[in-house]
């Protein structure tokens, strides 16, 4: 089985990747992979470090915008506009 989410998902945090499910049977899936481009790297992986199942998508959303526009470079940039989001009370409001 092959699940496409280059476009994202439908509550998209910005996770972008195509993962593989090669199972003997459709009941049971025995391993998963999971293919990342160069382009989506940094941002799944500080991602999965920081805030996927763990802070609201909307906190991921904003980061992934950020990422997506030039502002975050660096695994330090990550954690710097995550910090400041969730200390920033007027972003939180609509959480």
């Amino acid at each position: 089985r092959l699940v496409n989410m280059l476009e994202g998902k439908n509550l998209d945090d910005g996770y972008r990747a195509i993962h593989l499910y090669p199972s003997e049977n459709n009941m049971k899936y025995q391993y998963e992979i999971q293919i990342w481009f160069k382009e989506d790297f940094n941002y799944n992986s500080w991602m999965h470090k920081y805030t996927y199942k763990q802070e609201d998508i909307e906190i991921s959303r904003i980061l992934f915008k950020k990422y997506i526009e030039g502002e975050i470079n660096s695994e330090d940039d990550f954690v710097k506009n995550l910090k400041n989001i969730k200390s920033d009370n007027n972003n939180l409001s609509w959480i």
